[in-house]
């Protein structure tokens, strides 16, 4: 029974434990699945509205008929084709039939059927119009379209060809192990090895050498062998696998998104034409016969170069089961962590014949990524295979491994070498597959196009990675560490062998990304600090002290303010905080005398401008709707001034320094309510004292007192002037003295 999960092991324990990496039953320790990043599988939910409708037809029947006939009826459960490739079904098995003369299929006899296939495509009721990309001045037989419910669809001469010659496994497949993984977070080991064989069980071409394959190499590296195949082998699963694994080897039938056929024929076959499925792709893919985990994202349209193609898509096969092809970009977009410096051996056909499935591997930590240029055939993946992981398990480098095992089968398939297309020539015109590798050592060779072989030629191999060649214990640091201005890289690097690599880009340090603390505030004067956190459950915390940069000088703006003077700090803190503004866009006017609508309109939006709804004034002086009548307004009610008179304020008139001290004196006890009971000997203090109007001698008293205002002294005399006006950096420097000091509440 453990076979039907499709996940199979031999445990390290007596006890067998069945578990499944993609439904319900879930076990300790079990592959962590993947937050869907939809609310469902956008496939799954498309196929869901077949279903039903289905469903609803069997209810119906099943009142009608007797619940055992209808079952002897029905047999095992199958999938449902849709009405489009029932269609395409019918079409095909017209027209082969009288084509080939009851012979074998070919690749070719689908492909001269693609155009008429495309009309049958765009008539269907269920076809999203303008979707199809079949273009009949193209020698690209391979299509794509989209249903109505948008999902993607493909149509591939090749693979209809291969899943009509394959045959369909007639019994469930038993292969060697069960296993139940043991993974707790982090980066494994590096010792446990994965295969993923989705045809397996279903498709006869596929069989258990991948298994054993496994079994040896976990034999080798202490770990455990992880079989999973059939509808096992999600989207997710692969990721699960190639984020954890030491190792990955995929067994799976491949493709890329062009398929065209040449007006030759195989020299080992004359019944079938050289394929072409190469030089105008843009992608490569392997396929899965399960759509789950599958996002409406994964299956949106890529265009490139005025061609359309997608990065997913269904297609079916002749013996009924659904095929859903991905490129690497949808596995990496479904790892939701980087890959431990593994390998992945691709042993699909045209898996190298792009860069859709190596590259965005590469990008997501996977160091080494082994796969074929062109179709490979059975008996050549079999043997190269067999040669180098028989190498790697001595010890070897991947480098070694493949150079030793090209030096006793050939640089291209091993069927072929040294038989048919055994000269470099004959190789490349037959489209005859190469094994090859991409590394951090190892660059991609380039896609074959009209004008150059690229991949489809001899590559020599340097890569120094060796499987399980340290059991990883890995730190993590940040270097360069981030900066205000520029971001940093978290690298992992192991304390044994010294290997690393980068993690993820850690940002600028700014409060959106990081925990903040600032220990000393930047001014205008001076800079900052603060500390930086980045906390990640996995990797660890890390913190990062920074300077912050002074503030900009506010009075940079205003060309007569000379920041060298005694009011610059005064001025700049109004102006920062405003509370005062400039006279014009670049003048501040220091030296200009303040009216006393101007004091008290200061003071008036110190306080946030309160609402004077229903409040009025008796001075004949103000109008209504000036810039300045509402702070008089509030101003008299809350008696911080009386006016000049019973009824005239003097709005327009200067500001002296006496009047300056005493509305500011009834600002602080009457609107904030603070300890104003200091007191200076004002007589004591200053020659002019006797000058000073009576009514302002408390307030210039408290004042002097609190240190908000002070006197010149010249010629030995000290005097405080109470009768001349007061500047706009006078009034400015007062006024911060008071703002910034620590003052003490008396009384509400």
């Amino acid at each position: 029974m453990l076979a039907r999960f499709g996940i199979i092991k031999k445990s390290k324990s007596p006890v067998r434990k069945k578990f499944s990496l993609c439904g319900s039953e879930s076990a300790e320790g079990a592959l962590p699945r993947r937050p869907h990043t939809q609310k469902e599988s956008f496939i799954m939910k498309h196929l869901n509205k077949r279903l039903l409708a289905l469903l609803l037809a069997l209810v119906m029947l099943a009142a009608l008929f007797p619940v055992s006939a209808f079952a002897a009826e029905r047999g095992e459960a199958e999938e449902t084709r849709s009405d489009t490739w029932e269609a395409i079904l019918a079409y095909e098995n017209a027209h082969l039939r009288k084509t080939r003369n009851g012979k074998q299929r070919t690749a070719a006899d689908y492909a001269a059927l693609s155009g008429e296939i495309a009309k049958i495509v765009e008539a269907s009721e269920d076809y999203k119009e303008g979707t199809c990309t079949y273009d009949p001045d193209s020698d690209n037989a391979m299509f794509f379209w989209e249903d109505r419910d948008g999902m993607p669809q493909g149509y591939s001469p090749a693979l209809r060809a291969k899943t009509e010659n394959g045959r369909a496994a007639e019994t469930d497949p038993e292969p060697v192990r069960a296993s139940r993984p043991d993974l707790r977070g982090g980066l494994p080991s590096s010792s446990d090895i994965y295969v993923l064989s989705p045809w397996y069980g279903i498709d006869s071409s596929f069989n258990s050498e991948y298994f054993q394959e496994g079994e040896r190499l976990a034999e080798a590296t202490g770990g455990s062998c992880y079989s999973i195949f059939r509808q096992d082998v999600t989207v997710d699963t692969v990721a699960r696998c190639i984020e954890y694994g030491a190792a990955v080897l995929i067994d799976t039938h491949g493709l890329t998104d062009y398929e065209s056929y040449k007006g030759y024929t195989y020299l080992d076959d004359p019944n079938y034409y050289v394929a072409d499925c190469v030089t105008g792709a843009h992608d490569s893919y392997i396929t899965l016969t399960n759509a789950d985990g599958i996002t409406e994202a994964d299956c949106q349209p890529v265009y490139s170069g005025g061609s359309t193609y997608y990065r997913c898509f269904y297609f079916d096969t002749n013996y009924g089961v659904r095929g859903y092809g991905v490129d690497g970009q949808v596995i990496a977009d479904h790892m939701v962590q980087y890959a431990p410096h593994n390998m992945v051996w691709v042993g699909s056909c045209l898996g190298m014949a792009t860069d859709g499935l190596f590259r965005p591997l590469r990008q997501k930590g996977v160091e080494v990524v082994y796969g074929y240029s062109e179709s490979i055939t059975f008996l050549g993946d079999h043997t190269y295979r067999g040669a180098f992981w028989d190498w790697i398990r001595e010890g070897e480098t991947v480098g070694n491994a493949i150079t030793y095992a090209k030096n006793s089968y050939g640089e291209w398939d091993p069927a072929y070498y040294n038989s048919w297309y055994s000269t470099l020539a004959l190789a490349r015109k037959y489209y005859v597959a190469f094994p090859i590798v991409v590394s951090s050592e190892d660059a991609y060779p380039g896609k074959r196009t009209s004008g150059r072989y690229g991949v489809d030629g001899p590559q020599t191999v340097r890569s120094t990675w060796k499987l399980a060649a340290c059991m990883h214990k890995f730190t993590y640091s940040a270097d360069p560490a981030p900066t205000l201005y520029e971001a940093g890289k978290l690298i992992a690097r192991c304390s044994k062998c010294g290997l690393a690599y980068e993690v993820e880009v850690l940002p600028c340090l700014r409060t959106d990304d990081y925990l903040c603390a600032v220990f000393e505030a930047p001014s205008y004067e001076s800079e900052g600090r603060a500390l930086f956190t980045w906390q990640n459950y996995q990797y660890g915390t890390f913190s990062f002290e920074a300077v912050l940069p002074k503030l900009d000088d506010t009075c940079d703006k205003y060309y007569d303010v000379n920041t060298g003077k005694w009011y610059h700090e005064g001025i700049h803190y109004m102006l920062d905080n405003a509370v005062m503004n400039g006279v014009g866009e670049h003048s501040f006017d220091p030296n200009g005398s303040l009216t006393r609508a101007m004091l008290v309109t200061i003071l008036y939006r110190a306080q946030g401008a309160p609402s004077i709804d229903g409040q009025s004034h008796p001075f004949t002086d103000v109008a209504g709707g000036k810039w300045y009548s509402d702070a008089i307004t509030w101003a008299y009610q809350n008696s911080v001034v009386n006016g000049t008179s019973a009824t005239t304020f003097e709005p327009d008139g200067d500001i002296t320094r006496e009047q300056l001290a005493t509305i500011l004196y009834r600002y602080a006890k009457n609107i904030e309510h603070v300890d104003v009971s200091n007191r200076a000997n004002l007589d004591e203090i200053f020659a002019d004292a006797n000058q000073i109007t009576a009514y302002a001698r408390e307030a210039l008293s408290w004042a002097v007192a609190d240190g908000y205002m002070k006197g010149s002294t010249s010629n030995g005399a000290t005097k405080v002037y109470p009768k001349d006006g007061a500047t706009r950096a006078e009034v400015a420097t007062l006024l911060m003295r008071y703002l910034k000091a620590e003052k003490t509440v008396v009384s509400e």
